[in-house]
């Protein structure tokens, strides 16, 4: 296998789509067919299965040239996709220089701030000044993320942080412990990469700085990386809570693994239903003393639903980007909206019922909507919280197929219990 060193016209994110809609073998011989300079800004914009698929493909020495070429932390993702053997003989093929780069990177958590930083990064002493600074980086060759400018002290320990707008118009012999800002923006190497997200975006960051536990800077997450984070958190916690376990790859994705995704959740649906079926079973009398009432059944399972889903997905958000969310505050504004709502709407069923039904049926109907509508508003908006608190469980991958289950059954439970006693 050898490249044809093909140059290629589309921007790499373009180019990356393109490919990642084909068959996997596909996707092999387009990429073996690039320039290793077009591979190298194209292979960060590859799913993992792709990257895992192409390289493991590959010879020894292609796959370590490449690698060689990419960033450190662009380098680490691509080896932590590989199989174990794989990874470790290609780390034996880097050049020394390169595994001594790449060694230390692998140790972290890939979903930590470890995981996501590179160390291409400018650091310099406090005591140097601006002029000898700008001369230095203008003679690096190797490409550096040049956003902002650390100041260390003699220990190592990150001081401050100087932006490349301030260095370069400050005083040519001004020392950097003179412009630089104090007040520096950090993680510890084990913060959560969602964490790390958060931070860059609520402080408008375009990179930030990773220290240890001596406060010494390890490296830097850059705003790209963190928007990728965001991104794969999103489109996993939409999966999960439509029930499906997450797949990157769902174009190139093999049929059983589509199937494997799909089916715990279904299967779950179908206990639920089961339940869902003897709580109807159990009132059979009541639908046979009047037959209408399984008319609005569909009406009150949907719209308990649509509830609790709008519920669901406005709080696990309040989580995301808020951890420390005030539950009491919280939760009492989604009563307060959810009556609003529920008693709009049961207030047009009971009109339309009592036209059609009567009073008395109306009644019931509204009613059983106004309950069932409020109990799953405030289920949804409780148990995402209580699964993150109490039981440190993500909510997007339970409460979507649980909560939808519990309501309705308490739907079917409330519609019945007040239709018995009001007709």
């Amino acid at each position: 296998m050898h490249f044809r060193e093909k140059k290629i016209a589309l921007r790499p994110a373009e180019f990356a789509r393109i490919v990642e809609r084909l068959d996997l073998n596909e996707r092999i011989k387009i990429l073996c067919k690039i320039s290793i300079e077009d591979l190298i800004q194209i292979i960060p914009e590859l799913s993992n299965r792709t990257k895992s698929l192409f390289f493991t493909s590959l010879p020894l020495k292609y796959s370590a040239k490449i690698l060689s070429e990419l960033p450190p932390d662009e380098r680490v993702d691509v080896l932590q996709t590989l199989p174990s053997q794989t990874r470790l003989k290609i780390i034996n093929s880097l050049d020394e220089k390169v595994r001594k780069e790449t060694l230390p990177l692998l140790k972290y958590d890939p979903w930590s701030a470890g995981g996501l930083m590179t160390t291409q990064f400018l650091a310099f002493h406090g005591r140097m000044k601006a002029k000898d600074v700008v001369k230095i980086i203008r003679s690096k060759k190797k490409k550096h993320y040049i956003y902002y400018v650390y100041v260390i002290d003699d220990f190592g320990k990150l001081i401050g942080v100087v932006s490349m707008r301030n260095l370069l118009l400050a005083s040519s012999n001004k020392r950097l412990e003179e412009i630089m800002d104090e007040n520096v923006i950090k993680v510890l190497y084990s913060t959560p990469a969602r964490e790390v997200a958060r931070i860059i975006k609520d402080n408008n960051l375009l990179a930030l700085p990773v220290v240890d536990e001596e406060g010494r800077i390890l490296g830097i997450v850059t705003a790209d990386d963190a928007m990728e984070v965001m991104e794969s958190e999103v489109s996993r916690e939409m999966n999960l809570m439509a029930g499906v376990s997450p797949l990157e790859d769902v174009v190139g994705a093999k049929i059983s693994s589509l199937v494997k995704a799909r089916t715990p959740a279904l299967i779950f649906g179908l206990i639920g239903t089961i339940v869902m079926v003897y709580v109807v079973g159990s009132f059979e009398s009541t639908l046979q003393k009047y037959l209408p009432l399984a008319f609005f059944m569909p009406l009150l399972v949907y719209l308990s639903d649509a509830t609790g889903t709008q519920s669901e997905s406005m709080t696990i958000r309040a989580i995301a980007l808020d951890p420390h969310l005030p539950l009491l505050k919280y939760i009492l504004k989604q009563v307060k909206s959810g009556i609003i709502i529920s008693s709009l709407v049961a207030l047009l069923s009971f009109v339309f019922a009592s036209l059609v039904w009567g009073v008395k049926f109306g009644l019931a109907i509204g009613l059983s909507l106004f309950l069932s509508m409020n109990f799953s508003n405030l289920l949804s908006s409780l148990l995402p919280i209580l699964y993150k608190r109490l039981f440190k469980l993500d909510p997007a991958g339970i409460s979507g197929p649980l909560d939808t289950i519990l309501s309705d059954i308490s739907t079917l439970l409330i519609y019945f219990i007040v239709a018995s006693l009001l007709i």
